[in-house]
């Protein structure tokens, strides 16, 4: 599995955290939202497990991590 990469994706006025696993073209991407203050770490284990089989994009909320 390709290694977790973390990036800022602009949309509009704002800019998102997004921290990626696995491949891309993989099947149909699965997108993780953050329901806690800990942001994507909520997802650090999950993450990876379902990045060996499809594209996996952990988005932050504005305010987390980077976003803005």
């Amino acid at each position: 599995m390709p290694p977790q990469t973390a990036d800022l994706v602009e949309a509009g006025s704002h800019a998102f955290a997004v921290t990626r696993w696995g491949a891309q073209g993989a099947g149909r991407p699965i997108i993780l939202v953050h329901a806690s203050g800990l942001g994507t770490v909520q997802w650090s284990l999950l993450g990876p497990r379902l990045g060996a089989h499809r594209a996996v994009h952990a988005l932050q909320f504005l305010g987390y991590a980077g976003s803005s």
